[in-house]
């Protein structure tokens, strides 16, 4: 293994404008997982269901925009486009995506005149055609004689209504027992209806609701916020559940020492667990904990070899110094990432970046997370 695989992967940044609406209680308890196979080839095709093409629209006025994606892989995000440039993106929450992604995307028009809407699907970097519609932006409402329709499924919206709300984006959303990704899910929400918010965490990146007698949370990075939001009070979120991943040491096989064949160590990265769709604080930034798990798949012994973790920014962290790990066993680390701007990035986890081990795969020590960073969501003082 050569140490500059560290830097192989780097970091990528693509601007992403977050935002949130709609949902309806489903019955699946999880949200469903694309086929795992080999990333295809084949590019994403997306639809628009709303609004209508040469519909009107009204300066100042948001414009909900409804989409679908399917790759076979997964989706992994919708952008929108107004008069060619980006102006909101949609995260697909399954790391690997959704067969079948839809979400609304939203724009406010600032000016009057024809705006052209292109909806791009994403499979990682792989991108789709884009679908279009065009619409007629006009001065005021009184000059509108096409109205552009509301989402197709959607819940009606009250305007007046100043009870806090929360409106689902995006399909297949987790309605959580607690507040995080490690809370199993107690239902799935889909697209289009609107829940009633009963409290936050401190931080307001979960919110949560109320759906007939059943309480749970969304993640602010699907949703967004309707009516006045501000006196809704810090909830206490239920007992963190027990940890799913534990670590069993594996000892070395007893095995006559003339049978021996001589073997060689060959360090794996099994794991790196964390969030990887964050909220950032208002402030901009925030602190994330992930944990690594590093294996010897190999035959002997590896001793006295470091991890690495290279950051959003190329640098790298040391993560400490492994004394010893037999054939079979785990080493476990914890790190924390701070991270400063919006958009994607990708943390990469090195076993023995200074080559200090001979091992018999020198290709396999390297395991990559990309993870999404969206914008802080404001808390709504008036009516929406």
């Amino acid at each position: 293994m050569r140490s500059q695989r560290l830097f192989s992967a780097g970091l990528g940044v693509t601007l992403l404008v977050m935002s949130a609406l709609a949902c309806n209680l489903g019955v699946i308890p999880t949200t469903p997982t694309p086929r795992v196979s080999p990333t295809s080839s084949v590019r994403p095709t997306v639809t628009i269901q709303s609004p209508q093409n040469n519909a009107d629209a009204v300066v100042g006025q948001p414009i909900t925009v409804q989409a679908s994606g399917s790759h076979p892989d997964g989706v992994t995000r919708l952008e929108l486009r107004a008069n060619m440039q980006q102006v909101d993106s949609k995260v697909s929450q399954n790391p690997l995506g959704d067969q079948q992604f839809a979400a609304y995307l939203n724009y406010t028009p600032t000016a009057p005149g024809v705006l052209i809407l292109q909806v791009i699907a994403y499979r990682n970097d792989l991108a789709s055609d884009a679908a279009s519609i065009t619409l007629n932006v006009k001065n005021q409402a009184a000059q509108v004689t096409a109205t552009v329709a509301a989402p197709i499924g959607s819940t009606q919206v009250i305007p007046d209504d100043p009870t806090c709300r929360a409106r689902v984006e995006v399909n297949g959303l987790n309605f959580r027992q607690g507040p995080g990704q490690n809370y199993p899910p107690l239902a799935v929400l889909g697209l289009g209806n609107v829940v009633y918010i009963t409290g936050r965490t401190a931080d307001n990146t979960w919110w949560q609701g109320r759906i007939s007698n059943t309480v749970g949370w969304m993640s602010a990075s699907f949703i967004t916020l309707l009516g006045n939001c501000y006196g809704i009070q810090v909830a206490q979120p239920p007992a963190s559940p027990v940890p799913t991943v534990t670590l069993t040491p594996t000892t070395a096989p007893t095995v006559p020492q003339a049978s021996v064949t001589p073997g060689k160590a060959d360090l794996i990265v099994t794991d790196l667990l964390g969030p990887v769709s964050i909220v950032l604080d208002q402030n901009g930034t925030k602190t994330v904990s992930y944990t690594i798990l590093v294996q010897n798949a190999g035959t002997a012994n590896a001793a006295n070899f470091n991890v690495g973790l290279v950051m959003p920014d190329g640098t790298q962290q040391d993560l400490g110094t492994v004394p010893l790990l037999v054939p079979g066993q785990k080493a476990q680390f914890q790190a924390s990432v701070t991270f400063t701007a919006p958009g994607s990035a990708r943390l990469n986890v090195v076993a023995d970046p200074y080559n200090a081990i001979d091992e018999s795969n020198e290709t396999n020590n390297l395991k990559s997370l990309d993870v999404v960073l969206i914008k802080p969501t404001p808390v709504p003082t008036t009516s929406q």
